[in-house]
């Protein structure tokens, strides 16, 4: 199964009123929807919240109510280590506020710039019993340890531009750390070398933190009916995080290196989940080429496998849907091919919204794709 996140969405005033899967050439996906059979897939619930991994947990088996209960900051620091059972983990992300509001919430840091920010506020984290760990340019972990209370889980900071910070900030009436922690990080952040090459350059300073979707880890899914030697190759911590919780074998990739990461693990595998990130911020144009470019380094090594090996079966998904102007979440049917040997065709030539409505697979839910994932 191929899942790209974020691929599908609404029609763009830049792009003359058609979508990114429209616009985008995405060859090798073309070429998959002439050969297979095209459809709908369901929103899955809080789809608008940009909750891919309810959509990710939901397709690979997982109840609505058990997938609900997944947040992204447990199942990224599953893809990198152990947590304890009380540990709270949030996603957390480098800002631009005004003190009272955010501005900024994709600053475009550099990976030294990220590190040295993030060590500083890991040497005054310390005294809150919390650990830090860097996981992209701009992002981060925040692990709060020993944290047995409830907290609000904190939104996405891309849905919360303008939003004041004390309203959408995750907070837990018994345990103050989190207050204390943007506290300490606006004091640190205000006065760090970093910033202060920044401005002088003329760019956007990182001067806040934001954290969300906090949790604590999710309960061991790996006794769940998983196809027999399953493995998730993907260049997304939340879904390898998901994926290890199922008992999955994974491993991370990025567009360069992807090719020899997908030839090692197709080998002696019955089934293989492959998740790849779409470009969800910057211009529709922009995106529409990040689309293009994912298709020739992903789609089109799978295909070739493909044809080379006949008797395989391959999904292609689109896991969530965006606004093509804004890159806001948006709860809609996304684009599904199937492929089976032996299956007649459709006429779609095109993995898109639009070419999908048209395909003879009709509208599917996650079960049904799942259970397409499991066939032997």
């Amino acid at each position: 199964m191929l899942v790209f996140e974020g691929a599908s969405g609404s029609a763009s005033g830049q792009l003359d009123g058609r979508t990114l899967l429209e616009t985008a050439r995405c060859s090798a996906s073309a070429q998959l929807a002439e050969r297979g059979r095209s459809g709908l897939l369901k929103p899955y619930p809080n789809m608008a919240k940009g909750r891919s991994e309810i959509g990710l947990g939901t397709l690979l088996g997982l109840s609505v109510k058990e997938a609900k209960a997944l947040q992204p900051g447990p199942l990224s620091l599953a893809a990198r280590r152990e947590a304890g059972p009380y540990d709270l983990v949030f996603c957390g992300c480098l800002v631009n506020t005004d003190g009272e509001r955010l501005l900024d919430p994709c600053i475009p840091l550099s990976a030294d710039e990220t590190r040295e920010l993030v060590e500083a506020l890991q040497r005054v984290s310390g005294g809150l019993d919390i650990t830090l760990h860097v996981t992209a340019p701009g992002r981060f972990l925040a692990v709060f340890h020993h944290f047995r209370v409830n907290a609000s889980e904190g939104l996405a900071p891309w849905q919360q531009v303008g939003s004041r910070i004390d309203a959408c900030w995750p907070c837990a009436r018994e345990d103050r750390r989190l207050e204390s922690f943007r506290s300490l990080a606006e004091e640190i952040l205000a006065c760090h070398a970093v910033n202060d090459v920044r401005i002088d350059l003329g760019e956007i300073p990182a001067n806040g933190v934001w954290l969300w979707g906090g949790g604590h880890m999710p309960g061991d899914f790996s006794g769940r009916p998983m196809p027999d030697r399953a493995a998730c190759i993907s260049d997304s911590h939340i879904a390898r995080g998901l994926a290890r919780q199922l008992g999955m074998e994974t491993e991370a990739f990025d567009s360069a290196s992807f090719a020899e990461v997908f030839e090692r693990n197709i080998m002696g595998r019955d089934h293989l989940l492959i998740v790849a990130s779409a470009e969800t911020t910057g211009s529709a144009r922009a995106r529409v080429l990040h689309l293009d470019h994912l298709d020739f380094h992903i789609t089109r090594p799978v295909m070739e496998y493909l044809q080379a090996w006949k008797d395989l079966r391959l999904a292609l998904v689109s896991n969530g849907a965006v606004d093509a102007d804004t890159g806001k979440p948006l709860s809609a049917k996304t684009p599904v091919v199937l492929y089976e040997p032996d299956v007649e065709s459709d006429a779609v030539k095109q993995w898109s919204e639009g070419q999908a409505r048209r395909g003879k697979a009709g509208i599917l839910s996650a079960t049904r794709l799942f259970d397409f994932f499991q066939k032997r």
